[in-house]
């Protein structure tokens, strides 16, 4: 059912009923996840980084593989 003031949790629902997709769905919030994370990635660091998002790879810093690909324990794997 739609609503004419819909919130995000309506929007969500109704898209997960078969209804319109969300105002925000999925591929614009992977984008804007990634723009906030490639942000705290240099403050993590401290120092500025050359961020290549196509391979999700910072050139200059080899040592943020490790922050962007974590390893995780045994049984918690993604």
């Amino acid at each position: 059912m739609l609503f004419p003031n819909r919130n995000h949790v309506v929007e969500w629902v109704d898209a997960c009923a078969g209804g319109p997709p969300t105002f925000s769905n999925f591929e614009i919030g992977r984008h804007l996840t990634e723009i906030a994370l490639s942000g705290l990635l240099p403050l993590k660091l401290q120092k500025p980084i050359n961020w290549d998002g196509a391979k999700m790879f910072a050139a200059n810093a080899p040592e943020a593989k490790s922050l962007i690909e974590p390893t995780y324990r045994h049984g918690w794997e993604i």
